[in-house]
């Protein structure tokens, strides 16, 4: 078999692994997110964002925004989400605003850069509640 075959089928399988990696986490946090509102902690988490103002800027392209849109499942209607890359004056109105990072969050007028998970999305909104 010829190197360059070896090193597609390598690859091909590095990519195979790392979609089923990617599905493993996918389904452990959509079990994380069932069992937290058949607790009724996610309407805890609503209630937060809401009074947060709560806006989740990100880019639909995005790995970890499209991961972030997954663990906020069950959480629509108490954020806003603006797609950066919708088009270019959503792009620019982003820029405005000082998002450079996707996913980055806007909760209590305070920015939080990068993916959290609902732990820690709770977490940001009780610290900038506490410190507004």
């Amino acid at each position: 078999v010829p190197y360059d075959a070896l090193g597609k089928l390598y690859r091909s399988q590095l990519g195979r692994e790392a979609e089923a990696s990617d599905m493993e986490e996918r389904v452990g946090s959509l079990r994380r997110i069932q069992a937290d509102f058949s607790s009724g902690g996610g309407a805890a988490l609503r209630q937060k964002l809401s009074a947060g103002g709560a806006v989740l800027y990100g880019a639909g392209k995005c790995a970890e925004t499209r991961r972030q849109l997954i663990e906020a499942q069950g959480l629509e209607g108490s954020f806003k989400y603006v797609d950066c890359a919708a088009n270019a004056q959503v792009g620019e109105f982003c820029k405005s605003q000082g998002v450079d990072t996707h996913p980055t969050w806007v909760i209590h007028g305070r920015r939080l850069n990068g993916f959290l998970p609902r732990e820690g999305l709770a977490q940001a909104c009780d610290h900038l509640l506490d410190h507004e």
